[in-house]
């Protein structure tokens, strides 16, 4: 389908290996900075979101959950697991 777009369009397109810690979407699925704060840190607030998942929920199952809620994020897909 890229290659009938770039055709059609006439695009120019080049492609790069991007790494993860550069990638933008990559950013998004990191655990968010508040959930890794120490609870007994005063100069800390408290975490905003809690997250557990079972031993019995595969990375399949997560995926799933993700995907059947519309991809709408790390956070949002941990509270539906």
């Amino acid at each position: 389908m890229i290659r009938n777009l770039v055709a059609e369009y006439e695009l120019e397109v080049t492609i790069e290996l991007v790494g993860s810690a550069a990638n933008r979407a990559d950013e998004m699925t990191r655990v968010s900075n508040a959930w890794l704060q120490a609870a007994d840190s005063p100069d800390k607030s408290p975490p905003a979101a809690v997250a557990a998942i079972t031993s019995s929920a595969s990375p399949g199952d997560i995926r799933a959950i993700h995907e059947n809620i519309g991809h709408q994020g790390v956070r949002r897909t941990l509270w539906y697991a």
